[in-house]
């Protein structure tokens, strides 16, 4: 029974909405090249660190499972605010931490926030406008968060060279104080209509169906080991690109070039996606993405391993993210049928919580101090991933 008080829908200002979308981002380009700096300046071992970038994605995924239901309940704009707080508090408390259990500890504050303000965000879209100009409005959002990561990785590496890693942190607490200001005074409710309770057992049958269904879960599973491939990256190349005598500074400008692949991936998808159709495209993305990081990984054994060279791999990987990443989530949510919304809210926090798991899984088995380790296990990741794919081939064309 739904709540008869009903709000008129106001449409919001893109320019809020693309900020608190991005803090996602935002949380994890800026601190990935100063994971050296932190296990240096908190006397920290490399499994702790990288807890502070699984911490934040595994509160990131949880966090959208959750922050969409209460939003119903409760309305968009409370869900918002109490989130831009956590990650403002997170920031205030990271910035301070003295210790790698304290700083791990605001870093999952943060993702936690993270994860409201970008459900949020999304679904605001879709109660705001209609038709064509929702998917214009939404692909301005998907298009800035592709950019925020070539800017994070450049910026993070500068910041943390020049000022060390707490003035990245100082950086996502401004961006979370925005969105906190933001909403408050130029964003209204756009729920016109509060489900009277929360239906625990209507979720957990929702859920429940999405992972018994076959198409639904070969191609969430493609698109969680595409992102998650990125994210255990994210945390196991700064130790890499060390060791090749490359500074922060250096590892963003080299990293967020993974980022203008993607870019020009996502450009020829939006081509050719309409003749090659979602899946085949997906599949011809997960193979290109493994290509690439298996290449990395042969040239490094073959002794001829270079920051250029795996910075040249990690766009070619980038590129093939572009084709697989927003075909395959497509895809399971179309075959999700009456239950998109959980589905959408499925995959994303089953790429975050991929990410962070295997992220840290692979650094507890010396993928920080060996590179043949840690790429490895992600060309291990990529080629599960084209095997999900071609099951997801294969369920389509069977259908």
């Amino acid at each position: 029974m739904s709540n008869s008080r009903a709000i008129a829908p106001a449409r919001p200002p893109i320019w809020v909405l693309v900020l608190a979308v991005s803090g996602a981002n935002i949380g994890v380009s800026l601190l990935s090249p100063a994971v050296p700096l932190i296990r240096q300046g908190l006397v920290a071992t490399a499994d702790q660190v990288q807890l502070v970038l699984t911490g934040f994605m595994m509160a990131l995924g949880i966090g959208q499972l959750i922050a969409g239901t209460l939003s119903d309940r409760f309305g968009r704009r409370p869900v918002m605010l109490v989130g831009a707080t956590l990650f403002l508090l997170g920031g205030f408390g990271a910035f301070t931490a003295a210790s790698i259990d304290m700083l791990v500890f605001m870093r999952i504050l943060q993702g936690a926030g993270a994860a409201a303000c970008v459900v949020m965000g999304r679904v605001i879209i879709n109660d705001s406008f209609v038709g064509a100009e929702a998917g214009r409005q939404l692909s301005m959002i998907t298009m800035v968060q592709a950019i925020v990561p070539i800017v994070g990785f450049a910026f993070g590496g500068a910041i943390a060279q020049s000022i060390g890693w707490q003035g990245c942190i100082v950086i996502m607490a401004i961006s979370a104080g925005l969105t906190l200001l933001a909403t408050l005074f130029l964003l209204q409710e756009t729920k016109a209509k509060r489900e009277s309770r929360i239906r625990i057992g209507r979720i957990v049958r929702a859920y429940a169906g999405l992972m018994v269904n076959p198409t639904f879960m070969a191609n969430g599973l493609t698109s969680g080991m595409a992102v998650a491939t990125f994210f255990v990256l994210s945390g196991i190349m700064p130790y890499q690109y060390e060791r090749y005598g490359v500074g922060p500074l250096e590892y963003g400008i080299f990293f967020c070039l993974c980022s203008v692949g993607y870019m020009a991936g996502s450009i020829v998808n939006r081509r050719f996606v309409p003749t090659l159709g979602l899946e085949f495209a997906s599949f011809l993305g997960a193979l290109l993405s493994a290509a690439g990081v298996g290449f990395a990984l042969l040239a490094d054994i073959a002794g001829f391993g270079s920051a250029i060279l795996v910075t040249a791999c990690m766009v070619v990987m980038g590129f093939g993210h572009g084709l697989t990443v927003a075909n395959s989530v497509i895809a399971a949510v179309r075959a999700a049928g009456a239950d998109s919304g959980s589905a959408m809210g499925l995959v994303g926090a089953a790429q975050m919580l991929i990410g962070g798991l295997l992220g840290s899984g692979i650094v507890a088995m010396g993928g920080d101090a060996s590179f043949i380790i840690g790429m490895g296990s992600v060309v291990g990741v990529g080629l599960f991933g084209v095997i999900m794919s071609v099951l997801a081939l294969r369920l389509q064309q069977a259908n």
